[in-house]
């Protein structure tokens, strides 16, 4: 994790991101969001190797797996109450890892019998019992997860390591399996984010956890560490599996015990369990009591938090639809492609607009502009972001515009204000809230998105696209890399981007270079905004931010200022992920109640 300095200027937080050396873990205890007094309790034992826990909100129970000492002996728990169990399935055929389905039934990897299996939770056993997926070149199927869209990831480790074909699978609701990640040694436990957005998996041949960020389509991206617990490597345990708490913090099965660690990677503590810890899960009536199934042993340990499955809002089991092998996906999103929102200079202006797949909203907005310096770039460029927005409860568009030198200045601000006036004057019709939408832009984009933040009626520029009734300004900003100020010095390669967009050289026309800047526009009322930009940048130098940060004080504007050190037009890796996240709590805040 690296360090953000914070600075203030007036209402404004401004954060450098800085490139620090990586914190050391935090010293091992009891962290935080254990409960006050809280005591390790034995909720059952026995002989034999505990695994699996998953808590059922219908049944008010937990289920957990058993491995007797035989291959054949292996069941399906049930906790009935403390001592208590009944055998909820039997001769599983080493069924492991189990997660709780988004329809509410119970989803297991099945190690000895190859397959994924879907249960329906009945009182005193499954009254249903469905193969997602079977196939004999699978090792032994481990642990199983399943993200808020309905993908299932699992693990598939070569835990003898002669072939060296590991792998973790996605498996989506047409039945379709693929690998998607063969760069693990012996990936175990595995977990999504609250959000959907990341992919955590145990690797036993290291003995740490690794991050995966979740694409569109449900691969993966490149992989980096996330957290290598601070234990000399002759004392390590093999991780296994973990769940993840309301709040994004981690609890990870291994080497010692329950890891704490957030969602940054960063220890908050190690809960001790006197045997090896094989898988934890939250459950009780509050959600706020700790699972930890162990050799011999299940514990329980009271919790300030909540596990994230109770932040999640899952279909009724008895109106949703299992992800069964052959049936149709349903996607958690609807998308509607090439939308017409408007015509300028004779042209078709069109977008793409998604929306969550199920509720009535309405939902706020979230609109992204590409970038391309007024001339380049398409709205299919965010395509992905758009889905993304709406798989976070919000309704989207990324829009096309016309395009420099064929159409100059203010045609790109006359097509992203008509898009707006569209939106809100369909607002019932695509159950959004007129009075809620915010505007992310890259580069151009965002000289266009805070041209949309600060920009009123009676500035002009509202073109003739139509829905000249409706308002098009916006809620928020979020900036990335966009210039702000067009009157002042900007190096020579952005001069000639500028004559390209506005039809001169500045000396030749200064009220246009005025009239097309944001910082012009700025008064009491605007949006909030966050502003992102890089102090090397070769494009926008970094005093743009600072410009519109002072503006923006002065009229008394809230929003946040963050400048990445050292990096140029745009970022990636760490830094980009934190960004990125940086931008939906900021629209969140802003958007959402």
């Amino acid at each position: 994790m690296k360090k953000r300095l914070c600075l203030s200027l007036v209402v404004w937080q401004v954060s450098l991101a800085v490139c620090l050396a990586p914190l050391q873990a935090q010293e091992t205890g009891w962290p935080s969001t254990v409960a006050t007094n809280a005591k390790l309790v034995s909720v059952y034992s026995d002989p034999r190797f505990f695994e699996g826990p998953v808590w059922d909100g219908v049944t008010g129970k937990l289920y957990f797996t058993a491995f007797g000492k035989e291959k054949a002996d292996t069941q399906i728990l049930c906790l009935d109450e403390p001592g208590k169990v009944t055998v909820w399935a039997d001769k599983t055929e080493g069924v492991n890892g189990m997660a709780l389905g988004n329809d509410g039934r119970l989803i297991g990897a099945q190690a000895f019998g190859h397959r994924i299996l879907s249960y329906a939770i009945g009182p005193n056993g499954p009254t249903d019992t469905q193969v997602l997926l079977f196939n004999t070149a699978l090792h032994q199927p481990n642990d199983v997860a399943q993200a808020p869209n309905g993908d299932i990831y699992f693990t598939d480790p070569d835990f003898d390591g002669k072939n060296k074909t590991s792998a973790v699978h996605l498996l989506t609701a047409n039945g379709t399996s693929r690998k998607i990640i063969e760069d693990m040694q012996v990936p175990n436990g595995l977990k999504v984010s609250n959000d959907g957005r990341w992919l955590y998996v145990a690797d036993d041949g290291p003995m740490n956890w690794r991050r995966y960020p979740i694409q569109a389509d449900g691969t993966v991206g490149a992989g980096r560490l996330f957290f290598d617990p601070p234990v000399a490597a002759d004392k390590r345990t093999a991780p296994d599996g973990f769940t993840i708490d309301e709040r994004g913090n981690l609890y990870l099965s291994g080497s010692g015990g329950v890891w704490v660690v957030d969602r940054d990677g960063v220890s908050l503590g190690l809960i001790p369990i006197p045997e090896f810890c094989s898988n934890v899960a939250f459950g009780g009536p509050d959600g706020k009591t700790l699972y930890m199934t162990c050799d011999k042993q299940v514990y329980s340990l009271a919790m300030k938090v909540r596990g994230g499955q109770f932040t999640r809002t899952n279909k009724p089991r008895d109106a949703a639809a299992s992800p069964l092998v052959g049936a149709a996906p349903q996607p958690s999103y609807l998308l509607q492609q090439n939308v017409q929102y408007g015509t300028g200079g004779g042209e078709p202006l069109t977008l793409h607009f998604a929306r969550p797949a199920t509720g009535n909203g309405p939902f706020p907005v979230v609109v992204f502009i590409h970038g391309g310096g007024w001339s380049g770039g398409k709205k299919e460029d965010h395509t992905a972001q758009a889905i993304e927005a709406a798989q976070k409860g919000y309704a989207s568009a990324t829009i096309g515009y016309r395009l420099a030198p064929k159409h100059r200045f203010p045609a790109q601000v006359e097509d992203v204000k008509c898009a707006i006036r569209w939106l809100r004057a369909h607002a019932k019709d695509l159950k959004i809230r007129p009075d809620r939408i915010g505007a992310v832009g890259f580069s151009a984009g965002a000289h266009l998105a805070m041209m949309l933040g600060t920009m009123d009626p009676a500035d002009g520029l509202e073109g003739e696209g139509g829905w000249h009734d409706q308002s098009s300004k916006v809620q928020v900003v979020v900036d990335f890399v966009g210039p702000t100020d067009l009157s002042a010095t900007l190096p020579e390669v952005s001069q000639g981007i500028l004559k390209n967009f506005l039809g001169g050289p500045r000396e030749e026309m200064p009220e246009a270079y005025k009239k097309a800047s944001p910082i012009t526009y700025v008064n009491a009322g605007d949006a909030p905004m966050l502003l992102m930009q890089g102090t090397k940048d070769p494009l926008v130098p970094g005093e743009q931010a600072w410009f519109m940060a002072e503006a923006l004080t002065n009229a008394g504007i809230p929003g946040r200022v963050e400048l990445m050190l050292g990096d140029g037009h745009g970022w990636g890796g760490k830094k980009l992920e934190d960004s990125v996240r940086g931008m939906w709590e900021f629209l969140d805040r802003n958007l959402k109640p």
